[in-house]
């Protein structure tokens, strides 16, 4: 198979996983994301960001539920930057300053993966990858494995700063030939991470091997 074939048939495989096991849960829940997120397209209006960082931290786990508030404050300060910092163009034209924006709440954890999600749903044309920790392993060893690729040398820590991560994926991307959306792409590394945590630790069994 060519990368791009390859692609094709993980991706297929990946999503029959998912309504196979207890990973439907995700499925499912993406899709209704996106559907609600469509309907809701305001980031000044706090009703309607309210029920959208709702519905990402119930299905992804993004930690807001555990800080006191964490979802409305959150929402709130969505709301905040819709009128400060212009985040709803910000958000349109891809600019990945939305996603530093959106990360921090005062006083507060980072929200990093939470900030991605946000802004990769709030998009409509492909313009942003989802943080995923996992991932963040795949791009430092990608990194490490290819440092003329970059002009600098790239860290775990430096994978935390959103520019750094979008700029590693590209090129994980092009150097792979994968021609699909981005959103497949994180699929694609994702679900790589999870078939081999699968393998590894529940003694998984399973025929399909992708191998990069």
């Amino acid at each position: 198979y060519s990368s791009q074939e390859r692609h094709r048939v993980y991706l297929k495989h990946f999503q029959q996983i998912f309504s196979l096991n207890h990973l439907h849960h995700y499925f499912v829940g993406d899709e209704l994301v996106r559907k609600v997120f469509a309907e809701h397209p305001s980031n000044s209006n706090y009703d309607d960001v309210l029920i959208k960082v709702l519905i990402l931290d119930y299905f992804y786990n993004s930690s807001l539920r555990y800080r006191q508030n964490g979802v409305s404050l959150m929402a709130g300060h969505i709301v905040q930057l819709s009128a400060s910092e212009n985040l709803d163009e910000k958000i349109k034209d891809g600019d990945l300053d939305a996603v530093r924006l959106v990360r921090t709440l005062t006083g507060s954890s980072d929200y990093l993966s939470f900030a991605t999600k946000y802004c990769c749903n709030s998009n409509q044309t492909d313009s942003f990858y989802i943080y995923d920790r996992y991932v963040e392993s795949i791009m430092y060893r990608f990194a490490l494995e290819h440092v003329d690729l970059f002009d600098v040398h790239v860290t775990h820590k430096g994978l935390k700063d959103y520019k750094t991560y979008f700029e590693v994926c590209e090129k994980y991307k092009e150097f792979h030939h994968l021609k699909g959306t981005r959103r497949e792409t994180d699929w694609y590394l994702w679900g790589n991470e999870v078939l081999k945590f699968k393998e590894e630790r529940n003694g998984w069994n399973n025929s399909f091997k992708w191998v990069l």
